[in-house]
Parts: C-alpha cells; structure tokens; sequence
C-alpha cells in the first residue's frame, strides 16, 4: 500500500527571557528588564508525508512513513519590561538605553520525521509491534529574532539540537 498526503500545520509562537547587564557600581551581573515575544495570531504552513506498507505474508506488516519538514513564519510583538534593580542610578542608566516595544519577525525549522514500523499476529489473537521513529532536530540549528527597530540588536539563539529516536 502507499498512501500520500499533505499536512497542514497551525502554531503560535511565544517566548520570554530576563535581559540582564553588568551593574557599573557593584560590577555584577543583574536582570534589568523583561521581553516577551509573541505572534500576532496563528501562523501556518503545509508540508507533505508519504508512506508505505508490504505484507509479506498474512501474519507480517512492515511500514515506513516520512513526514517532511516544515518552516513557519512568524510575525508579532516584542513587549519590554525594565526591572528595578534597587539602584536609581543604574535605573537611570538602563531607563535611557532600554529598547522600546516593537513589532518582531521569526522563523522555526520544524523537523522531518522518519519512521519504520514492523508487526506480527502469528500467535492469534495478538499483535506484536516494533518501531522506530527519527526526528529531525538537527534541522533546527538557530532561533532569530529580527526586531523592527534596527538599534534593537536581533536575538540569535544557537539551538544546535540533535536528532532523537524513538522506539
């Protein structure tokens, strides 16, 4: 058997992080604001899978299935917080160079999945199953938050993660 099909992928995106600097006075490290991120509305896109099966006699499947991966878009806001740190000066200072709120724009590499199946009923009444399945998360190696304003440095996340199984 072979099937064919398309997906269709629905996704919001919503992050948040502390923004921290050196304090001047004290020279530790100390968070002086809040930013979350979120998309405007439900972003989406459409991928495609394929799959395929063979019995080989009455008691025996074997399958495998791909499901391509897929990149969404995003578009929203970039909402910013500043934090009190205690200290008026270094408030100030932070007050007078803290980024305004400001529209963002981002992209997330959704990984292709891979997987291999195989199944038996020869004992009746039962049906005995293994599978594999292979996610590809190495498809997604950085997370980039273009910021509207351009004195507003972009955030790059190194992801750089791995591929996992699953059996």
């Amino acid at each position: 058997a072979v099937g064919v099909g398309v997906e269709y992928r629905v996704s919001k995106v919503a992050l948040e992080r502390n923004i921290s600097a050196i304090n001047p006075f004290t020279l530790q490290v100390a968070d002086v604001g809040h930013i979350a991120l979120n998309s405007d509305e439900i972003n989406d896109d459409f991928g495609w899978n394929v799959g395929l099966m063979f019995r080989p006699s009455e008691t025996w499947s074997v399958g495998v299935s791909y499901r391509a991966p897929i990149t969404i878009d995003y578009e929203g806001e970039a909402d910013f917080q500043q934090i009190s740190t205690g200290n008026a000066q270094f408030d100030g200072l932070v007050a007078a160079g803290f980024p305004p709120d400001q529209k963002i724009k981002t992209s997330v590499d959704f990984p292709g999945i891979a997987s291999f199946g195989i199944a038996t009923t020869a004992i009746p009444t039962w049906t005995f199953e293994f599978d594999a399945v292979l996610m590809t998360w190495s498809e997604f190696e950085t997370l980039v938050v273009d910021f509207e304003n351009p004195s507003t440095p972009d955030l790059v996340n190194e992801e750089n993660w791995e591929d996992s199984w699953s059996y």
